[in-house]
């Protein structure tokens, strides 16, 4: 479901159902399981995930860098992301997608900024220790990062 960005709801569909039937066929009884069971499933691993990505950056991040970027999807709904950077003692290099938000209400600087201050605070990241911030030129990122006191 992920790797493909497909709905849960794929499990409803007549095409889906039809090729789990003929595999049934094949290699015995297979049960195809609900929308909301792959719906747990998948949130029960993005917590395992979440807990990884937490682990590695307590034990292996002393100063990151970050990007964020702000983007409409098709549907118009608008989308904030942050991704950090950076490289453990080793000079391993480590990216992390931690954020990928809706973003609710105006544009406007200070709801960028209180935005990705939230992102900061739930993943414990300090401003202390971010390098840089990279970002795109719209005047309202700019702001956003100019009042935060980040380059």
């Amino acid at each position: 479901v992920a790797d493909s960005l497909r709905p849960f709801r794929i499990v409803e569909d007549i095409g889906f159902r039809d090729l789990v039937k003929f595999l049934c066929e094949l290699n015995g009884q297979f049960l195809v399981p609900t929308w909301n069971t792959v719906c747990t499933k998948t949130e029960k691993m993005a917590h395992v995930v979440e807990s990884r990505m937490r682990n590695a950056m307590n034990s292996e991040m002393k100063y990151f860098s970050a990007t964020t970027d702000m983007w409409s999807g098709t549907t118009r709904e608008a989308f904030i992301s942050l991704t950090i950077h950076y490289l453990t003692e080793e000079f391993i290099q480590r990216n992390f997608t931690l954020e990928v938000s809706p973003i609710r209400g105006r544009h406007t600087a200070q709801n960028i900024q209180n935005l990705l201050i939230d992102a900061f605070n739930k993943w414990g990241l300090l401003t202390e220790n971010l390098t840089v911030m990279a970002r795109d030129n719209g005047s309202n990122i700019v702001a956003a990062c100019n009042m935060w006191g980040i380059t």
